[in-house]
């Protein structure tokens, strides 16, 4: 598959716009006055891209993913760290999946 020139530019082409927006980040985040609202604003992005990512399933899911939903968000609000309260919500999906929900 990568012997082919077409999959290998691709993939190159890809690491190329991953490297010039990360690049980009840096520059334009080098010029920007770290006022208090733009540090509050950098800290909620990561949440926001996690619910752009996962709306559209959750939505569409049934009760399992509701209740992960749940499960995340309770821990979150509870003051757990994120990434525990994701892992703890896979977890909690992988059971009830393998229990027929």
């Amino acid at each position: 598959m990568l012997s082919d020139p077409v999959s290998v530019g691709v993939l190159l082409a890809m690491a190329a716009l991953v490297y010039a927006t990360r690049a980009g980040g840096y520059w334009v985040m080098g010029r920007v006055r770290i006022t208090p609202f733009v540090e509050s604003w950098l800290g909620h992005v990561p949440g926001a891209a996690l619910v752009a990512l996962l709306a559209r399933d959750v939505e569409a899911g049934g009760p399992a993913e509701w209740a992960t939903l749940l499960i995340a968000f309770g821990m979150v609000h509870a003051g757990v760290n994120d990434a525990l309260a994701i892992g703890a919500a896979v977890a909690a999906l992988a059971g009830m999946r393998a229990a027929g929900f």
